[in-house]
């Protein structure tokens, strides 16, 4: 092989050459999240701003979640509220009716004995 191509590694064992070495490289640019295709900027100070712009909307977005699930679940409350409300309503009403239907019933048997005695009454007379 060529000796230019040939390299010692860093413990000088074996011998390294030039694809072992981009090898080796292109594991380390993927194992540390970078591609070896893009290109890697410093991050500057638009990088930081846009991490940081992205990480407020991350946390608008949770903060508006929160909300919404705070919202919700009152409104589940409320609801739960308004539906024992009007069950209880709706036994009241039953209530009142079954006491009228029985008050209207004791009237009519009333009404009928008063009857009842005014033709006996009647017939006496």
């Amino acid at each position: 092989m060529n000796e230019s191509n040939k390299h010692r590694s860093s413990n000088g064992n074996t011998p390294a050459t030039h694809e072992n070495v981009v090898n080796l490289g292109d594991e380390f640019m993927t194992s540390t999240g970078m591609n070896s295709d893009e290109v890697v900027c410093p991050q500057g100070r638009k990088c930081c701003k846009e991490k940081k712009r992205r990480l407020n909307d991350d946390n608008s977005v949770v903060d508006v979640l929160k909300k919404l699930q705070c919202i919700l679940e009152k409104q589940i409350e409320v609801n739960k509220k308004e539906l024992e409300l009007k069950r209880e309503k709706d036994m009241k009403q039953f209530e009142m009716r079954e006491q009228t239907l029985r008050k209207n019933l004791e009237l009519k048997d009333t009404a009928q004995k008063l009857k009842i005695k005014y033709q006996e009454f009647r017939d006496r007379a």
